[in-house]
């Protein structure tokens, strides 16, 4: 306390002005429109300056947080437009007599098949001949093997091995990856490959050179795997040409997904994969 006294008392005339000051900018901007107008502006001028960099450092620091609410929120809209979708279908059998449609009546009853886990990519690489990404997802997290892997802006891969809390998965850039796919507007059916030349681009094969075919037509999965939901952005048609001596058009796909810019994804989750499995085995039985 004496210290602060003797602090106050050194001071005390550099303090009385301080107090007059502020009593003399009081008076003027109370007592005078313009000059209060004046003062008000220059305060939210400068005051808005520090608080408008406050809050960008503030969300620098929250990114983190932000992208994973966004890819979770990602994966919620993805699940819902696959259950309207599902829900659509339903409703389209109605217009076929051969088919039992009062299971088909009631919409509500109708259950997804997929449902998607958000995760970070935290390894991938693009350089190789057989590429692989990493994601802080695993077992605990209910991943699990030959589950599909989504971008932002489309395929990605499959996942290949998991741990307690981390899995690997097989990138669209891979020559040992093979994808079905159909052409959008004719539902043709091919398979996507890599050639292992450039992570930009694969390669569309076993579309036959009778089939219509133009400049960015869209490639989506076909569905008729275990591992995708049907109608997934896979990308676009980037060339196209015949191939001497086969009926077989070559086709070069501009791939839908940047990735030397992946960081976030969904993994997609087959809700009946068990059941569907163990239908195929009783079929390669047979």
């Amino acid at each position: 306390m004496r210290y602060l006294l003797h602090f106050l008392w050194k001071n005390s005339a550099f303090i009385l002005f301080l107090i007059l000051e502020l009593i003399s900018i009081v008076l003027v901007v109370n007592g005078n429109r313009h000059q209060s107008a004046i003062f008000s502006s220059t305060v939210n001028k400068y005051g808005g300056k520090i608080f408008s960099s406050y809050a960008n450092i503030r969300d620098y620091f929250h990114l983190k947080e932000a992208n994973l609410q966004l890819a979770v929120e990602n994966a919620q809209l993805t699940e819902q437009l696959n259950f309207v979708r599902l829900k659509q279908d339903s409703l389209n059998f109605q217009f076929f007599p051969s088919i039992d449609s009062i299971k088909f009546k009631h919409s509500d009853t109708v259950k997804p098949l997929f449902d998607f886990i958000p995760a970070k990519v935290i390894s991938n690489s693009t350089n190789r001949q057989r590429n692989y990404l990493m994601f802080d997802k695993g077992r605990r997290q209910g991943v699990r093997e030959n589950m599909g892997i989504i971008g932002p802006h489309g395929l990605v891969g499959v996942i290949f091995e998991t741990s307690e809390n981390y899995s690997s998965g097989i990138s669209l850039l891979n020559i040992k990856q093979k994808i079905s796919v159909k052409l959008e507007k004719n539902n043709e059916l091919g398979t996507l490959i890599w050639d292992g030349i450039s992570p930009l681009f694969g390669q569309l094969d076993a579309i036959e050179n009778y089939v219509p075919i133009a400049l960015g037509d869209t490639i989506i999965t076909s569905g008729y795997s275990h591992i995708f939901p049907e109608g997934e952005l896979v990308g676009t048609v980037a060339a196209f040409n015949e191939i001497p001596g086969k009926t077989a058009w070559y086709i070069k796909v501009k791939f839908a997904t940047d990735f030397n810019k992946l960081f976030w994804v969904k993994i997609v989750r087959n809700l009946n994969y068990e059941q569907q499995m163990a239908l195929e085995a009783i079929e390669l039985e047979n």
